[in-house]
């Protein structure tokens, strides 16, 4: 009984992964308002929804500001402490049907000691 559930679980775990893709990594470093950005030399098109997945470090995430490959921005509010290993919740896209990202910035600041970095990795879906 045991394994069925353990394996039920796996593949809810393997199924969540699957239909994610991932975007890339940035650092946030200890000062305020830190930024780092993930450009894409193709753009990313079809995603609609954003998820940080924050490694190493604790981490305060400020917002993330989303290019799309119109020029259009979209500016997303996070507001909100990670501890390290920590995920956020899937952030929707604004705007309908298929969108491609030429960019993504993430704005926040690290915790712990000077010079160490968070570091974040995006996934779209």
């Amino acid at each position: 009984m045991k394994f069925k559930f353990f394996a039920l679980v796996a593949l809810l775990v393997t199924v969540e992964a699957s239909a994610s893709e991932f975007l890339g990594k940035t650092r946030l470093a200890r000062h305020r308002d830190d930024r780092d950005v993930i450009q894409f030399a193709v753009p990313k098109c079809g995603i609609s929804e954003l998820k940080l997945n924050v490694e190493v470090r604790a981490a305060d995430v400020d917002h993330v500001a989303v290019q799309f490959a119109n020029g259009n921005w979209d500016y997303l509010m996070v507001r909100d402490h990670f501890s390290r290993g920590s995920s956020s919740r899937w952030i929707n896209l604004r705007g309908a049907g298929d969108r491609c990202l030429k960019k993504i910035l993430v704005i926040g600041n690290s915790e712990g000691l000077p010079g160490r970095q968070a570091k974040i990795s995006i996934f779209g879906k």
